[in-house]
């Protein structure tokens, strides 16, 4: 089983204490939704940006074994949802709030009793309706391929946990590239264009200028050239 220790895990679990945490990753975010969790910290913000890449699903997805928290198709008011009294209380899946017989959702009365929650009937409506609303999801998916569990899930009871990554690296290997990574990739003009036949150089953009380490004045450098002419005398 994978786990994340040491002084990684103390960062993690202090950057995303309000959000529960590593409960973060075991979730099933896009990567749109972390725009939503404001995070400050770029360091951490790429981290999960790269993450949800890399672990989102949005389809066949088991789901009585689903997180309920930091779900991207579970959602109120249409952004996923983290309740931390919920989870201290044990509420973190989908089977935490369905009755003994794995099918019917708990009733208010018996979920209060149960995890000793002080919560209000909106509240608990509103997380019940959106859970419905994800099983309605799953039944239409049902005869669309085998049921998974989030790549988190898969990670955290993972023996070999690089094989997992490596595998969906390869997976995801043809989709389109992160942010971070296009906005090298479109850097066309990082060494300016020319036009042959006219002889004219166009200078790269400003962004790319080399500045003077004393003045920190922008400084433009052209392109060195091959020829050996002389210029006249």
């Amino acid at each position: 089983m994978i786990k994340i220790q040491g002084n990684g895990s103390f960062f993690f679990n202090h950057q995303l204490a309000q959000f529960g945490g590593k409960l973060v990753f075991w979730g099933n975010l896009s990567p749109k939704d972390v725009l939503l969790l404001k995070l400050r910290d770029p360091f951490l913000a790429e981290i999960m940006e790269y993450w949800t890449t890399l672990s989102y699903k949005d389809n066949n997805l088991d789901f009585t074994s689903a997180q309920i928290w930091h779900n991207s198709l579970i959602r109120i008011e249409n952004k996923p949802i983290f309740y931390k009294s919920w989870f201290t209380a044990g509420v973190k899946d989908v089977k935490d709030i369905l009755d003994t017989d794995g099918n019917s959702i708990l009733s208010y009365t018996v979920f209060t009793a149960k995890y000793k929650i002080k919560t209000n009937f909106l509240e608990f409506y509103k997380v019940v309706s959106a859970v419905k609303l994800f099983r309605q999801r799953c039944s239409q998916q049902r005869n669309k391929g085998p049921k998974t569990k989030t790549f988190g899930q898969t990670l955290l009871a993972s023996e070999k946990a690089y094989k997992t990554v490596y595998k969906s690296i390869i997976e995801k290997k043809a989709t389109t590239p992160l942010k971070s990574q296009g906005k090298w990739l479109s850097e066309e003009n990082i060494i300016g264009k020319s036009n042959r036949e006219l002889g004219e150089y166009i200078p790269p953009p400003p962004s790319v200028y080399k500045r003077n380490k004393v003045t920190s004045v922008p400084i433009h450098v052209p392109p060195q050239t091959n020829s050996n002419k002389r210029l006249p005398l």
